[in-house]
């Protein structure tokens, strides 16, 4: 489908709605594991958008493929444009999504736990006065499995738990399969101690 926009954007010369045809075709190659070719199309996209008012969502589709390729250094500085962007415009739906971004490249070596905390602390905040649920759930899953990891179970199940339980349909997307099984790890230890 998204390469089916490119191809009309293409075809069509719809120069508008190119960019981000080039960007999500981009994407859907990087998680299909043509991660460099997928890189290199969101980049043009990127590039070719210039300074418009979706740009954040673009930087955000870059900063994902990079991360997903081990490249920490520069979500950041997708992360970086993003945010400027978003200030810019005076905020965006993807503003929480970026903050969860750069705690995660801050994990995968480009900084420090606390700074990565800090940073999804944020976006946890950003989505919850915009009240965007799915935003909400990527970053305290990501916030979750930080403090698991830090060996802080019940913060993270605490975290967790309310913002999964908010959820009454969708079970079969990927962000609500990933949360509710981390949240199974980590019932799990406390059930344990209770038997």
């Amino acid at each position: 489908m998204r390469e089916g926009a490119l191809r009309i954007c293409e075809e069509q010369r719809i120069a508008q709605w190119h960019a981000l045809a080039l960007c999500t075709h981009g994407w859907s190659l990087g998680v299909s594991g043509e991660s460099e070719k997928g890189l290199a199309q969101i980049g043009k996209g990127v590039d070719s958008y210039s300074l418009g008012t979706s740009q954040h969502v673009l930087l955000a589709l870059q900063a994902d493929a990079q991360l997903a390729i081990g490249k920490p250094e520069a979500v950041l500085a997708s992360v970086a444009a993003g945010l400027k962007a978003v200030e810019k415009a005076g905020g965006a739906p993807l503003e929480a999504e970026l903050y969860r971004l750069r705690g995660e490249a801050l994990l995968a070596g480009a900084g420090t736990a606390s700074e990565a905390e800090t940073a999804i602390e944020q976006g946890i905040d950003v989505a919850r006065r915009q009240n965007a649920k799915s935003w909400e759930l990527r970053a305290a899953a990501s916030l979750a499995r930080l403090r698991r990891q830090q060996g802080r179970p019940q913060e993270a199940l605490a975290l967790l738990a309310p913002i999964l339980g908010w959820f009454t349909e969708g079970f079969d997307t990927a962000d609500l399969k990933e949360a509710k099984t981390l949240l199974d790890k980590l019932t799990e230890p406390a059930i344990a101690a209770e038997g």
